[in-house]
């Protein structure tokens, strides 16, 4: 099967994407504000944090260290 896309077809493929990442950026931000507040208050373990944000709790404890966070 051939499909057969145009400029404006990519175009708009690139733009609904840059969409969506930016949605799931700006969630992902949240949860990691929301589970940092959690873990600065001893509700949760930094390996607890890590694992609902699909990382390493050494990256998650980096990311409070650096004061920011990184997709994954």
């Amino acid at each position: 099967m051939l499909i057969h896309v145009t400029q404006t077809d990519t175009h708009l493929i690139e733009q609904i994407t840059l969409s969506i990442r930016v949605k799931i950026r700006y969630a992902h931000t949240s949860l990691f504000e929301i589970l940092k507040s959690s873990w600065e208050n001893k509700e949760i373990s930094a390996r607890e944090a890590a694992r609902q944000l699909g990382v390493n709790h050494r990256t998650f404890l980096s990311w409070i260290r650096k004061g920011q966070w990184r997709e994954k």
